[in-house]
């Protein structure tokens, strides 16, 4: 399909924030270009052969959404960018660096599209032990020479969905993920989006995992990557409010939610029924200044904060459930 091309100016820092307020139904899919994830990647082995210098050179971050032609006339879309700058200015006050959130609309054909995210999107290494690559870089990684035993490889394709890895908040959760003793266990991802946890979960061993997002597309792009990676065998994807139209009953011993403060809020007060009593919750997407709002909201929900990890401006936490309703384990924060 042909699309209209709405693109936001940002910073690397407030990425996420501008992807999440700006996720409207009528948007059919999202991408990002980072200068940080350049820089990355070009400081890995020889990953400045696989990425144009044009790209290596820039600066700053843009936020790419995208939206169907066929569906909308001109004048309704400039109606949504007109909504997505109201929205944008509520994410001001959140305390990132957000740069200029100028934001232009253009018209492009689906084949400049699918090539645009073949030349942004590449291999690198997101964690100690986890390294994302895209489908048409799979048979390439042995030229990379950094690939060791212990290291698990996510091929992964962002399609038209938000999410392929690469942010600090997601890198966090695969850290925090990574000391985790997931053989055997059930998981439970909160807004997968293209499926990154949820199939980091299944190679780390988990028996099986919960993807859960609100958006099918979103799911759809997962189920492709679950396929790709082997495990989708393993991963039961399902529409869902954050955890509100889970079945009841089923409780997981891991739950991973990625997701920004306000949806943070949201999700703690039904985490209770979805975590087993001995089970850990690790969230992320909170700035550094939110971390006392949601150590505050957890020790409300008999939440207690065992661990946080911290890569830039943003924070992950790992919570367990406590008999006592407050209290840090101060001795247990990681750096």
């Amino acid at each position: 399909m042909d699309l209209y091309r709405i693109t936001i100016e940002t910073t690397s820092e407030a990425v996420e924030a501008v992807c999440v307020v700006t996720d409207l139904p009528e948007i059919v899919g999202q991408d990002i270009e980072d200068s940080a994830d350049l820089e990355a990647r070009s400081a890995q082995a020889r990953a400045s052969e696989w990425i144009d210098e044009a790209f290596l050179n820039r600066t700053g971050a843009k936020v790419n959404l995208y939206i169907d032609q066929a569906r909308f006339s001109d004048e309704e879309v400039k109606g949504f960018v007109r909504v997505i700058e109201q929205k944008l200015d509520g994410i001001r006050a959140i305390g990132l660096d957000v740069g200029s959130l100028l934001v232009s609309l253009e018209a492009i054909p689906e084949a400049s599209y699918l090539l645009a995210y073949k030349e942004h999107f590449h291999t690198l290494r997101v964690s100690p032990r986890v390294i994302i690559a895209p489908s048409w870089e799979m048979d390439r990684l042995s030229e990379m020479g950094t690939i060791g035993a212990d290291d698990v490889v996510l091929e992964i394709d962002p399609g038209m969905a938000f999410g392929t890895g690469t942010h600090e908040t997601t890198q966090l959760m695969l850290t925090v993920m990574e000391g985790h003793a997931l053989r055997d266990t059930r998981v439970l991802d909160l807004g997968t989006g293209t499926g990154v946890l949820a199939i980091a979960a299944a190679k780390f061993g988990a028996h099986s995992v919960t993807a859960v997002d609100v958006d099918e597309n979103a799911l759809a792009v997962a189920r492709d990557n679950a396929v790709k990676n082997g495990v989708s065998d393993r991963i039961q994807l399902v529409v869902s409010d954050l955890a509100r139209d889970l079945p009841s009953g089923q409780t997981y011993d891991f739950v991973y939610a990625n997701l920004l403060l306000d949806l943070l809020l949201r999700l703690l007060p039904d985490i209770k029924h979805v975590l087993s009593p001995n089970g850990t919750l690790s969230v992320s997407g909170i700035v550094h200044h939110q971390v006392e709002a949601v150590a505050q909201a957890a020790r409300e929900q008999r939440l207690k904060v065992i661990e946080i990890h911290e890569n830039a401006d943003w924070r992950a936490l790992v919570l367990t459930f406590t008999e006592e309703s407050g209290g840090w384990l101060a001795c247990s924060a990681i750096f």
